[in-house]
């Protein structure tokens, strides 16, 4: 019986785990899986390819691990042999908004991750320029600030929700008022109105445009610039005819005082006709290079009308006349 024992006892024994899936065996792997798409925020047919992405280990495993890897032409990505632990991972592409993930990854585990990435806005165009206006009797004179951005989001225009030009050195911030698909930004100041009204503190001043969207209620702000004024032009245009409702015929000449400055520029003439009390319409005539005379080609109706003259530099700052007054019977 003592004999039967002990080769029953040696027969169950421990023996050896070779199963690779067996946490015991010496083959057994840990590793899992990460994968996943990047893809558009609204349109989630739409994959992203070429997101670099950023598997970082944020565990107590030590040291951290890295991987990298890239999204394919349909936004899908894959990372093997990933070991258990606690991640981050990060997403990011030039025109896109970062974004994160985290997780924790079992052994022998699979993590999927569908992101929709948020696509910043573009700037297509901007403008600024400063404008110089003369007015009333006696004369007055004002000074304006002018802004244009032109704007596109690739998710769509209206996650756009402001857009405001800042001086920062000036304190100075001036909102800008969309069109209805908010592709378009404008505003025009008075610098009377303005904390900082002297026109020379603008000048060579670095601004921005802060543009702050929303998508998916996530607020982000992108900073475009920093953009500089060149100049304002000071100089004082004077009509010299018609002026004081001055009787003309259908084909007038206009006629102004000539100025000299040191820059190029050109002469832009606005005529409008008065329809009723408050109420006119007008036409600009661009691109003038006469010293101090126009003679438009295409014959006024009977009306009353007024007219100014502006010079205009390269850059569309501009300085304006005082506005005259005539009349056309024939």
């Amino acid at each position: 019986m003592a004999f039967a024992c002990r080769i029953i006892f040696a027969c169950t024994g421990p023996a050896p785990h070779s199963h690779p899936l067996h946490p015991a065996s010496p083959t057994y792997n840990s590793s899992g899986q990460v994968s996943g798409r990047c893809r558009s925020i609204y349109d989630t047919s739409i994959g992203i390819p070429g997101v670099k992405i950023i598997l970082q280990s944020v565990g107590e495993l030590m040291p951290r691990r890295e991987m990298i890897t890239e999204t394919d032409g349909n936004g899908e990505f894959l990372l093997d042999a990933v070991a258990p632990d606690s991640y981050q991972v990060v997403f990011q592409k030039p025109g896109f908004a970062e974004d994160t993930a985290r997780f924790r990854l079992r052994a022998r585990g699979r993590q999927e991750i569908n992101i929709g990435l948020d696509a910043l806005p573009v700037l297509n165009a901007a403008a600024a320029f400063t404008g110089h206006a003369l007015f009333g009797n006696p004369i007055e004179e004002r000074y304006y600030l002018t802004f244009d951005v032109q704007l596109t989001d690739p998710d769509r225009n209206l996650d756009i929700e402001s857009v405001e030009a800042h001086f920062d050195s000036l304190g100075i911030i001036m909102p800008l008022l969309p069109n209805t698909d908010h592709s378009q930004w404008h505003i025009q100041v008075v610098l009377d109105s303005l904390q900082v009204s002297q026109p020379s503190a603008y000048i060579g001043t670095p601004f921005s445009y802060k543009v702050k969207t929303n998508t998916n209620f996530k607020p982000k702000q992108i900073n475009f610039g920093p953009f500089f004024l060149v100049r304002f032009i000071h100089q004082k245009l004077e009509i010299v005819f018609p002026k004081n409702d001055a009787i003309v015929d259908g084909h007038p000449v206009f006629q102004w005082k000539p100025v000299q400055v040191p820059f190029p520029f050109s002469y832009r003439i606005l005529i409008s006709r008065i329809l009723s009390p408050g109420d006119f319409e007008s036409t600009q005539i661009s691109d003038i290079h006469a010293d101090s005379t126009y003679k438009r080609p295409s014959r006024l109706l009977r009306s009353k009308y007024f007219w100014s003259i502006s010079l205009v530099d390269e850059f569309g700052n501009w300085t304006r006349s005082r506005e005259e007054t005539f009349e056309v019977r024939q």
